[in-house]
């Protein structure tokens, strides 16, 4: 098995500690050492070592772009983990293959493995010496860089696999926010670091024990004029203000730590935006289709291989539960009962927004829905699938389930949702994206609901804490339905409480004959006479 570490991704603006490290690459503390030797950068400063993340990626990159050259004297590729590294003295063993040429085997120092080399004469002798002496292998190889082995801690001269070594004095501040940070998202956290990092390099590095108010605040003009600007340079308002509370955040933490005490207590308040930053814009109206449109479009998606029919399932639990794409990717057939019709979100397992638990009931108005679910929950048992097993499975998995003891795990991406949304997109004649479906439960949740107590009902069962944020961010009203309902309330002519007062005085003869309530109740009662005659033209027409 190839351990050359490409699949593995760090964040770039990351700090990770050695256990860190470790768990990411699956490897040995050891491992984590022999790298730092072969040319990787820990951050500087006191205490255990930490690496940031961009440094980790490109110490492997080094690595697999070393693995095309020619080995030096005292060098060994391992096929095992793809690595050109200089075994430990103590490990080798020497043989001669069948033409009596000088072969030596040796144990990777990364990964273990048993690896060998081919050697000309004069390697394996300084091989051989190098083995006599118990010296590393590395000295053997001196003369032909010609460059001095550095003693105890000082580097007379950079390492040429060092060259490019990304490392930052605040590195270790930023740990320690990671670590006061647990508590967020990772996604929360990476857009942080994004904000940090960019503010870091807006200061030039400068240790953040040093920060001045001008610092603060040329970050801040940087942002103001990057809104103006074209290009990959360029940042949207939103993204202006996210970045701005994000660092004015990380400096309120900063200044309540120990050792940067000192610094100004307004500095935060050189991250204010001016004010027409803080006007919202426009709302966007998402596209979203109503109740029955949905039943139709779901009604005419292809449904004859067994990944049609997965994600036709997939569109019609998102109409059926109100569910988000990451939690409906993470269902699993236990949390779903047909015959009390509801589904469990299980914030611990299904990565809900927030971590929310509930259990959420089939919505009104969509007993259509439960048919298609039904239907393929059937077909999946039949295949064998249990309770513990993804709801909507990866399409490779679709088959005949053999073995009892292993579970099928749910997907990792949400792609199948979007993929199984554009399908059902093209049968509407439209482009609905995975969340159009909670648009939809909320505007039919408005016309359903005739009270605040169901009203209340209606968003706890979306997942939402109030009414209000249903209300403020989902099924928005439309302009042409807007233009529509106004332009009904027009023709209607509805009366207001004050004028059937009025009305119900002149009926009353209340009123007196001059005055200027009698001509207003008088004007409405003319007004009211014409409406009444135009409605029985027309239905005699």
């Amino acid at each position: 098995m190839s351990r050359s570490y490409k699949k593995v991704r760090p964040m770039r603006h990351r700090v990770y500690s050695v256990p860190q490290v470790k768990d990411l690459y699956d490897v040995c503390r050891t491992t984590v050492s022999n790298w730092v030797r072969d040319g990787l950068c820990p951050s500087p400063g006191e205490g255990p070592q930490l690496f940031r993340g961009e440094e980790l990626s490109r110490f492997h990159e080094v690595r697999r772009s070393r693995s095309h050259q020619s080995l030096r004297h005292g060098q060994f590729k391992c096929f095992t983990c793809k690595a050109i590294v200089f075994p430990h003295v103590g490990s080798l063993e020497f043989l001669a293959d069948a033409m009596a040429r000088p072969k030596v085997f040796a144990a990777c120092p990364d990964c273990g493995a048993r690896t060998s080399k081919l050697l000309s004469e004069t390697e394996c002798d300084k091989l051989q010496k190098a083995a006599q002496n118990n010296t590393s292998l590395k000295a053997i190889d001196e003369d032909v860089l010609g460059s001095q082995a550095g003693v105890g801690k000082i580097c007379t001269k950079r390492d040429e696999n060092t060259v490019g070594a990304v490392c930052s004095c605040n590195d270790r501040v930023v740990f320690e926010w990671q670590q006061y940070a647990g508590r967020y998202d990772d996604k929360t956290i990476a857009a942080h670091l994004v904000s940090i990092r960019e503010f870091e390099a807006s200061v030039g590095g400068k240790p953040f024990e040093m920060l001045l108010q001008r610092d603060v605040a040329a970050y801040r003009e940087d942002l103001l004029l990057r809104l103006d600007e074209n290009g990959d340079q360029a940042l949207s308002v939103s993204t202006v203000r996210h970045r701005a509370s994000h660092v004015r955040a990380f400096l309120d933490w900063l200044r309540s730590q120990n050792g940067f005490r000192r610094l100004g207590s307004n500095l935060p308040g050189y991250l204010e935006l001016p004010r027409r930053l803080s006007a919202k814009a426009l709302p966007k109206v998402r596209d979203y289709p109503d109740i029955k449109a949905a039943a139709e479009m779901i009604d005419g998606m292809r449904s004859v291989s067994l990944r049609e029919k997965r994600d036709q399932a997939i569109v019609d639990m998102a109409f059926l539960s109100g569910f988000r794409a990451t939690a409906l990717i993470n269902l699993r057939l236990k949390h779903v009962y047909i015959e009390e019709g509801t589904v469990i979100h299980d914030g611990r397992s299904l990565k809900g927004k927030n971590g929310k638990n509930f259990v959420a009931s089939f919505f009104p108005r969509t007993e259509y829905f439960e048919g298609v679910v039904c239907t393929w929950i059937k077909l999946i048992k039949n295949l064998g699938l249990g309770s513990n097993d993804a709801l909507f499975p990866d399409y490779r998995r679709l088959c005949h389930k053999l073995s009892s003891h292993q579970n099928i795990q749910p997907m990792t991406s949400t792609g199948a949702v979007t993929r199984a949304f554009r399908s059902a997109s093209v049968v509407a004649g439209a482009s609905y994206s995975p969340h159009c479906a909670r648009d939809t439960l909320a505007a039919l949740g408005a016309s359903v609901c005739k009270s605040a107590r169901e009203r209340k009902a209606w968003s706890l069962n979306l997942g939402h804490e109030t009414d209000v944020i249903t209300e403020r961010y989902y099924g928005k009203m439309s302009e042409d339905c807007r233009a529509e309902i106004i332009t009904e309330i027009r023709e209607r002519r509805d009366l207001i409480d004050d004028e059937k007062d009025l009305l119900l005085d002149l009926f009353f003869s209340r009123l007196q004959r001059g005055s200027p309530e009698y001509a207003r109740a008088k004007g409405l009662q003319i007004s009211l006479l014409r409406a009444e005659d135009e409605v029985n033209d027309v239905i005699e027409a």
